[in-house]
């Protein structure tokens, strides 16, 4: 009936989702980066890159934490936090890139009782132990939605961890609404939160995914 090609469609679009939350995010940390004023003072800043990707290479090549602090004046806490990140930022963009440029597609999801499952063979992301030996089926068929809440968890994680090293290096802006608080509520939040707990959870279970090169 179609179920395993719209499930695929979602899941192509969280995908593209988290892809463009790193950039949406690093544009909101370079127009802070402009206006903050670094506990240490001999510290040179230079004008960051509106794109997360660009970032995290230089001359074409993965640039470690020493060489992105040294290319933007951050200090090692942020650019740290930049190389921590790449794993994940790596393996979104390249499913991205292929989905958007070169017309491939996932693998295939299967329709299972209560839930889609992948195969393991196919997974875009090894087998690094995120999945609970009970939830192995028949022909090494895992549950699908637990490699969708790692992807959450580690994509919010990697933006919460360049926040909170970015408030310890140097002192912000005066805030435009003093305590001010922001609650939000939506159908899915409950959801939502449970699939970073869940994320969460098995993330302590295996390091950072690295996609395959197929």
């Amino acid at each position: 009936q179609g179920l395993s090609r719209m499930a695929a469609s979602e899941v192509e679009y969280v995908i593209m989702v988290l892809r463009s939350l790193f950039d949406l995010f690093q544009e909101v940390m370079m127009k802070l980066w402009d206006t903050v004023h670094l506990f240490d003072g001999s510290v040179t800043k230079r004008r960051l890159k509106p794109s997360f990707a660009d970032m995290l290479s230089y001359k074409g090549a993965p640039a470690s934490a020493q060489v992105i602090s040294d290319r933007f004046g951050l200090p090692l806490e942020i650019s740290s936090g930049y190389e921590r990140g790449c794993a994940i930022f790596d393996g979104l963009k390249k499913i991205r890139d292929n989905l958007v440029h070169k017309g491939s597609h996932l693998p295939h999801i299967y329709g299972s009782v209560g839930q889609f499952v992948i195969a393991l063979r196919d997974n875009p992301f090894p087998d690094l132990g995120i999945w609970e030996e009970e939830e192995r089926q028949q022909n090494d068929l895992m549950p699908l939605l637990p490699l969708i809440e790692v992807l959450l968890y580690r994509s919010f994680a990697v933006c919460n961890d360049l926040a909170l090293a970015f408030q310890k290096v140097g002192e912000l802006p005066a805030p435009v609404t003093p305590e001010m608080l922001l609650f939000t509520r939506g159908f899915f939040t409950k959801r939502l939160v449970e699939a970073i707990d869940s994320g969460g959870r098995r993330s302590q279970l295996a390091p950072l995914p690295i996609l395959r090169n197929n």
